[in-house]
């Protein structure tokens, strides 16, 4: 009576397991999804404006999730920042 017990027990653990942790899959979802949405680039550059733009939106179509600033200057203070 006892192994009919525990063969049971072990058939439905994963189900259970399964069960319980389910939704914490959910909630990690939503939370990195959240996360994503607050992602930011700053490209900091002394090239042109019209290129660094080019560069940026290229860079947000391949990873549209991460937002891009530009920061242009001259090279000695782009070096410093």
């Amino acid at each position: 009576m006892t192994i009919k017990v525990v063969m049971l027990c072990l058939l439905l653990l994963p189900s259970l397991c399964a069960l319980a942790y389910g939704g914490e899959a959910d909630s990690r979802r939503r939370r990195w999804s959240r996360a994503l949405r607050r992602w930011q680039m700053v490209f900091y550059t002394s090239v042109e404006t019209e290129f660094a733009r080019s560069l940026t939106a290229a860079f947000e179509a391949k990873y549209p999730f991460i937002k891009t600033d530009i920061f242009r200057s001259t090279h000695e203070k782009v070096l410093s920042a």
